[in-house]
């Protein structure tokens, strides 16, 4: 668990069910790594981290964010591969990994950001087709 004053916190490979509830106590997180765990969801509290800028939720089992997510204001970043159907509707987000998500075609909200160049998005739409990243856009 991170100490006082640290602004990354790694939970990658853990197996959680569930993220421990003294993460939502550190005001200074910038940084949160719970890849490859087995999340099925994210608490509302997660918009209590005002600062984070960066989550990797990669290979966990999430269907959906909470609309509290939409509140950080600092949030940029968000790796979001091998997860299903997930809704984004994030403001601030600028760079966006998504591979072997089960989406199918993207939110407009985010096919729009990204062909506007508001958004640098990164896709692999299938784990078991051939191995690439697309990127539909790059920000100045």
């Amino acid at each position: 668990m991170a100490a006082r004053g640290y602004t990354w916190l790694d939970l990658s490979n853990l197996g959680l069910r569930e993220i421990p509830p003294e993460v939502w106590e550190l005001e200074h997180l910038t940084e949160l790594n719970v890849r490859r765990n087995r999340l099925k969801s994210l608490p509302p509290e997660i918009g209590k981290l005002s600062r984070l800028q960066w989550l990797d939720l990669d290979g966990n089992r999430l269907a959906t964010l909470p609309s509290e997510m939409a509140r950080l204001q600092q949030f940029t970043h968000l790796q979001l591969q091998y997860n299903p159907n997930v809704i984004l509707e994030l403001p601030n987000l600028e760079l966006l990994f998504l591979a072997g998500d089960r989406m199918g075609e993207l939110p407009d909200v985010i096919t729009r950001r990204a062909e506007a160049g508001e958004l640098n998005l990164y896709r692999c739409p299938s784990p078991r087709g051939r191995a690439w990243m697309a990127s539909l856009s790059s920000k100045k």
